[in-house]
């Protein structure tokens, strides 16, 4: 019975327990019988008759148990085998191993018996060597020995001469060889017959091996030619050196040939170039543009030799070294001291400036040559390196060391602040000797009406001036104001005079009629212009730009340790130019004209614009200095930086003394005048007839005072700004306030009078509100409550007392001073009001 009897569920059974290993004929029929019993269960059929089942079952079971028995054979059989195949591959491997011992054991003795060959061949290769250097020595001396022979014999050499015109290199270069041995023989053999001849004979010959040498290496250096150039050069260098082809290499450079190359003569030509270098706010940039481009050339030019040269000469960095001298000491040295022979020729400013932009442009260019020979690994013992900065300081040193070039740089600060203040020391100088003119004539008209001068008194007089026109601050020590009394006020009030009389026409007097005699010299200098003696921004501008200008030269071009000691020159240069020659001067002059002025004529506060210049002016240096000269002594030296401050501090402090002097004299002048101008206030200008006014109107003086508080506010704001303003106005509104307090104690007031004082207060009032003081505005409320205690009616004068704080808080006398000034005081019961208000006040402060 087959397998395909079986039903589908029964071969499913088998196929599956067919994939088990070792499954026994048990398990199976107990697989079987669980899956019958199952099956049988689950239908609702008729139970089978399983004998046909069980003996097909049993059949399948034999066979099955008669392939695993095949099975198990075949794998014994195939186990044999492979256990055969093992030994066999063993035996075969012990063999192997065998013979490739027996092979590397025959390899070891060939290899000692090619390392025996090696040893005995190389000694042999040596005496080879020996013998073959020995008879190309023989053949050598036999060939130098029969070329002097035939020399010294025949004067003339057909083998030596054969090789020369030989046209294969190798030959030449023998011929060259022989012919240097041949000269070092010939000074040898001195005692040799014809000896000197011979020697003669050679010397000939070799310059025209080097004369031939030469001439092919130019015909070939002209047609571009490296490889005739190079073995030229290696021949001659093994001849004698190679100095001779060197030279002509570098020689034969247009660099070096053609003037026009070497020395530029545009530039030097171009006056319009000039100008702009010698004007210290003119653009050079065209000059530094041309410095440039002479460098940029240069550089090309010896990059591309340098590719000549590395491929033409056997030592291209000694061949470099000699041009590079060449190019700094033709070239560059030449056209810098071309350029500077013109500068130094118009002035010391053209002359520092074309320094520096040859010394910055040559620094550069000298850097960018060691970054490109660095780059082409030709100077890799930093030997071309080292002769760039040698040549760079060998053509500037001679410019700057000892000081000469700080010593240039301070002569041209001097030119520049000269120039920037021409105009400035003109005017002055104008002014000083107008004024001694002056004091010339007025001694002489003294002399006439009142006697000589005691001996001396005239020349101090001028001394006197002198010494203050040049900033001499000896006046600060008086406590007082000087007092224009006898002849000396006589001579300054002329003086004030004669300066209002130089903006009128030539040859008018001040009351505009035509004089003549002495007059005319100081006529003479009416020309000029007087706003040129005023400290202007552009004048300091110019100078202190120059500094800077000077300080960032000297920081490239000076020694380190030199530099403090340059910062202090520097802050001197200014102490004694701008401000002893230039500020000095105009606070000197504001302050005398402060001292000066004539209260009962008119004040003129215009010397306040002076203050505000020079202000000005010092604001500026302070800032150049923290700016640009601190940071030149900030690290590297602080005692110097300490010596700086204390120099600056001292004259700030000196300067400020000075103006806080000037500003002291105008506010005492101020008061001064405003104190003239209340005094001449008429004693009826407040006891009018009463009601004969229709319309109240403020007294004369008040008018006055009015238009000087206007002239004064005026000025002020035209001079001064910020706190300075503030506390001048300040100053002069609060002594204007205490006069007007006292002024009007000083009148009596009817009842008309009073409306007029009390327009005269509001004026007051209003004009110094103007001024924009808070302070001072807040200050003459007092002066308003003042004139309400005049206009006030009697019967209400304890009310307007009680109800008004600036009058409740005043004292009780103070308050009777004002009153007892009104007509009706003691007629309409003001005496009583005040008596009562005193009595009720009698905890205040009498």
């Amino acid at each position: 019975m087959g397998l395909y009897g079986l039903d589908d569920q029964t071969r499913r059974l088998i196929r599956l327990e067919n994939f088990k290993d070792n499954f026994s004929v048990k398990e199976f029929i107990e697989v079987v019988a669980v899956n019958y019993d199952g099956f049988t269960s689950s239908k609702n059929t008729e139970a089978l008759d399983p004998k046909p089942y069980i003996r097909t079952f049993e059949a399948v079971l034999h066979e099955l148990e008669r392939l695993q028995n095949d099975i198990s054979n075949h794998e014994s059989a195939a186990a044999i085998e492979v256990k055969n195949a093992e030994i066999k591959h063993c035996q075969n491997v012990i063999a192997t191993s065998q013979e490739i011992t027996g092979v590397l054991r025959d390899f070891g003795a060939l290899d000692d018996t090619v390392g025996d060959i090696s040893t005995a061949t190389s000694q042999l290769n040596g005496r080879l060597e020996k013998l073959s250097l020995q008879y190309e020595k023989s053949v050598e001396s036999s060939f130098l020995i029969n070329s002097y022979l035939n020399i010294n014999k025949h004067s003339s050499c057909e083998g030596l001469e054969r090789l020369w015109e030989s046209n294969h290199p190798a030959d030449k270069r023998k011929c060259a060889n022989v012919v240097r041995q041949i000269q070092i023989l010939s000074r040898k053999l001195e005692d040799v017959e014809n000896g000197e001849k011979s020697r003669d004979i050679i010397d000939k010959f070799a310059e025209k091996l080097e004369r031939d040498l030469l001439n092919d290496f130019d015909t070939a250096y002209r047609s571009a030619d490296l490889v005739i150039m190079k073995e030229s050069a290696d021949i001659l260098t093994d001849f004698n050196g190679g100095s001779s082809v060197v030279q002509m290499f570098v020689n034969q450079h247009d660099y070096f040939i053609v003037q026009e190359n070497l020395v530029d003569e545009s530039l030097v030509m171009n006056d319009e170039v000039w100008t702009k270098i010698c004007d210290p706010e003119g653009d050079y940039s065209e000059f530094e543009d041309t410095l440039t481009k002479m460098a940029t050339g240069m550089e090309d030019v010896i990059m591309q030799e340098l590719q000549i040269i590395r491929k033409v000469f056997r030592d291209p960095v000694v061949i470099l070294k000699v041009f590079l001298q060449r190019v700094f000491a033709q070239k560059i040295q030449l056209q810098i001291e071309a350029y500077l022979k013109k500068a130094e020729s118009l002035s010391s400013l053209a002359y520092v400036r074309t320094l520096h932009v040859a010394y910055t442009k040559i620094k550069l260019f000298t850097t960018s040559l060691k970054s490109a020979f660095s780059k082409q690994n030709i100077d890799t013992n930093d030997e071309l390196s080292a002769l760039l900065d040698q040549n760079f300081l060998d053509n500037f040193v001679p410019y700057i060391e000892n000081g000469q070039y700080f010593d240039a740089e301070l002569r041209s600060l001097n030119e520049v602040t000269m120039q920037s203040m021409a105009k400035f020391t003109e005017a002055h100088n104008h002014k000083l000797s107008r004024e001694q003119s002056l004091l010339s004539r007025f001694t002489s008209s003294g002399d006439k009406q009142a006697g000589p001068l005691p001996a001396g008194t005239a020349g101090a007089a001028v001394s006197d001036t002198t010494l203050e026109r040049h900033g001499s601050f000896s006046s600060l020590n008086n406590n007082s104001k000087e007092k224009e009394t006898g002849r000396i006020g006589q001579l300054i009030r002329a003086v004030r005079l004669e300066r209002t009389n130089s903006d009128r026409k030539p040859g008018e007097n001040h009351f505009g009629m035509h004089s003549s005699g002495s007059s005319s010299n100081l006529n003479q200098y009416t020309e000029y212009d007087e706003t040129d003696g005023d400290i202007k921004p552009e004048m300091v501008r110019r100078i202190l730009s120059s500094m800077a200008e000077s300080v960032k030269r000297d920081l490239e071009m000076s020694e380190a340790s030199r530099i403090p000691g340059h910062a202090k020159l520097f802050v001197n240069h200014l102490l004694n130019s701008l401000c002893k020659n230039c500020i000095d001067i105009v606070l000197e002059e504001a302050y005398q004209l402060s001292l000066n002025q004539e209260i009962k004529s008119q004040v003129d506060l215009s010397y306040l614009k002076l203050i505000s210049d020079a202000s000005n002016a010092i604001m500026l240096m302070s800032s150049m200095i923290k700016t640009v000269i601190y940071p030149m002594v900030s690290t590297s030296s602080p005692p110097m930086r300490t010596v700086i401050t204390t120099l600056v501090n001292t004259y700030y402090q000196r300067s400020e003394t000075k103006i806080n002097k000037t500003i002291s004299n105008t506010v005492e002048t101020c008061i001064s005048r405003l104190s003239y101008l209340l005094s001449r206030q008429k004693k009826k200008d407040f006891l009018p007839r009463e009601d004969s006014i229709e319309i109240v109107q403020q007294s004369v003086t008040c008018t006055e005072v009015i238009v000087f508080l206007t002239m004064i506010h005026k000025s002020a704001l035209t001079a001064l700004d910020g706190d300075n303003l503030t506390m001048l106005l300040e100053d002069i509104g609060f002594g204007f306030r205490d006069l007007v307090l006292d002024h009007f104690k000083k009148f009596s007031v009817n009842r008309t009078g009073a409306r007029i004082a009390a327009k005269d207060i509001d004026q007051y009032h209003e004009a110094m509100e103007r001024w924009s003081v808070p302070a001072v505005s807040s200050a003459f409320m007092v002066a308003d409550a003042i004139a309400e205690l005049f206009t006030v009616s009697p019967q209400n004068v304890s009310q307007l007392i009680r109800n008004t704080p600036n009058l409740s808080q005043a004292k009780f006398y103070n308050l009777r001073e004002y009153l007892a000034k009104r007509a009706d005081f003691t007629s309409d019961g003001i005496v009583d009001q005040l008596s009562a208000l005193e009595l009720a006040g009698s905890g205040r402060s009498q």
